[in-house]
């Protein structure tokens, strides 16, 4: 048997850092931080506990790279939903809408996992820079949308749309039979003024 190349050990030990930050994701979302252990997390993703410290040299820096790696990344299609240029502003923050509501639906952990980081202080100031980062870069998105849309005061119509994203996410987690995604984007429409889409 030939031995592995450069590349197919690279290989190997990229499926091997996702496989174990998918079990990760997993258990920080059922039951959060401080109650998951290592060992559960290696458990779940079929390695030894030692090969999760090979990849993470701590449970700190494993639930930094989950927020990086699996929770920033699930945000990025939405964000390019903001520099469609075949949408209008309206059009645009409506798709923003509807993507994230679709993203709570199908990806929840991604959202529970998000939510610890704003629940818990300790948890939070692992990720701070991160979480401080995508509320920037969110109103950096936004404000210049709801500014091209007409509003008079688009920070604060920006932040205050972020709050009501967060706030029906939050619902969908806490009850998922409360999700009605044409209804609550019609309400978001509605209360924003993004009718003429």
């Amino acid at each position: 048997m030939a031995p592995r190349t450069a590349e197919q050990s690279g290989k190997i030990r990229e499926e091997r850092r996702s496989q174990i930050l998918d079990a990760a994701l997993d258990a920080f979302a059922q039951k959060g931080f401080h109650d998951t252990k290592v060992s559960e997390i290696a458990a779940r993703a079929g390695v030894s506990q030692g090969t999760v410290y090979w990849y993470f040299k701590s449970k700190e820096e494993l639930f930094q790279a989950v927020f990086k790696d699996r929770v920033e990344a699930m945000f990025q299609p939405i964000f390019a939903t903001a520099f469609d240029e075949s949408l209008s502003p309206a059009g645009r923050i409506l798709g923003i809408s509807r993507g994230m509501l679709e993203l709570t639906a199908e990806r929840d952990e991604i959202v529970f996992v998000f939510i610890q980081t704003l629940a818990t202080r300790e948890v939070a100031n692992l990720v701070t820079y991160d979480l401080g980062r995508y509320y920037h870069d969110i109103l950096d998105v936004l404000t210049p949308l709801f500014e091209a849309h007409g509003d008079r005061q688009p920070l604060a119509v920006a932040k205050l749309y972020a709050a009501v994203l967060d706030g029906l996410m939050v619902r969908h987690i806490l009850d998922p039979a409360m999700m009605d995604l044409e209804q609550d984007v019609a309400e978001i429409s509605a209360l924003f003024h993004l009718e003429e889409v």
